[in-house]
């Protein structure tokens, strides 16, 4: 935690004031030595940081606390920059998380949609199929409608397996 400035001055207003009063020259009978209970008291440290009494005073103190708050503050932004490198690693684990698993459903999506088309195309030679070789679209004489009819028995359960996704034999 830095030193705020007004502590700063705080501190040097204080060493100032506690530094001891002086007589007066003989000669200049006006001039009167500074009275204990005329000097300013020394304010409070701020409640939200506890501040540690040094056995010297003044700016003296200053001194020798501020290498010290120096330090504090420099361990305290190793730690904040170290728990910032932390988050960050986290974070890059989950983007990279995320965008495995949006690549993985637009793959998905795709061959979804690859597979769906496919499905539409084999329906649409099964009708064609269908209608060009069904015993009963033949028009002509009873030889060509009996030879339909073997052609389509045999080669229909074929159609079906095809259209079902298994291998023909």
């Amino acid at each position: 935690m830095p030193i705020r400035r007004d502590q700063i001055e705080a501190y040097e207003r204080f060493a100032i004031r506690q530094a001891p009063a002086v007589p007066a020259p003989a000669s200049c009978p006006s001039a009167q030595m500074v009275r204990p209970e005329e000097r300013l008291t020394r304010p409070d440290p701020p409640a939200s940081k506890p501040v540690r009494e040094a056995s010297v005073s003044g700016s003296a103190h200053l001194t020798a606390v501020l290498p010290i708050e120096s330090l504090k503050m420099f361990q305290d932004c190793n730690s904040a920059i170290e728990q910032l490198a932390g988050t960050c690693k986290n974070l890059i684990q989950e983007r990279d998380f995320w965008k495995v698993k949006a690549t993985s459903a637009v793959t998905k999506k795709a061959s979804q949609e690859e597979v769906a088309r496919e499905d539409k195309r084999i329906e649409a030679l099964r009708r064609l199929l269908a209608k060009e070789l069904h015993p009963d679209m033949a028009k002509t004489a009873s030889e060509e409608s009996a030879l339909r009819t073997k052609l389509f028995k045999q080669l229909w359960p074929e159609i079906d397996r095809i259209a079902k996704g298994q291998c023909a034999k």
